[in-house]
């Protein structure tokens, strides 16, 4: 099923618990595990897109900060924001470990880690 596909599918779920919210009926229980499992599909691709977007911030060499990250990923901490983006990696090399062409090789997870760990945690006042 296709990203498109899948939130499609998952806003007619929506749609239809709405409404059996407002007129006090009761879901159908298969269509609420259904819907479970959707939406934890779903955040785990947006997820791991909004990883992939911190990386390429990181190779333009425009994030200024691990709280600037933080903050626009609505995060607590900048330390936060650099575990779960360096999780990611790992979890990256993995993945293309399993599957030969999706994820990342070592090298460019390396060179991903050397450029988290070179920036800063918080943003130097300008001047």
């Amino acid at each position: 099923m296709s990203r498109t596909d899948l939130f499609a599918w998952y806003e007619s779920l929506a749609d239809r618990e709405a409404r059996a919210m407002q007129t006090g009926e009761a879901a159908p229980v298969d269509e609420l595990w259904t819907q479970l499992a959707v939406q934890t599909r779903l955040e785990i691709e947006i997820t791991a897109t909004r990883w992939l977007l911190v990386a390429h911030l990181l190779r333009a060499k425009v994030a200024e900060s691990w709280s600037a990250v933080a903050e626009a990923l609505d995060m607590s901490n900048a330390e936060a924001a650099m575990s779960e983006f360096l999780k990611w990696v790992t979890v990256q090399i993995d993945l293309f470990q399993q599957t030969d062409s999706r994820g990342l090789a070592d090298d460019t997870a390396e060179e991903l880690r050397t450029m988290a760990h070179a920036l800063p945690m918080t943003s130097t006042p300008a001047n």
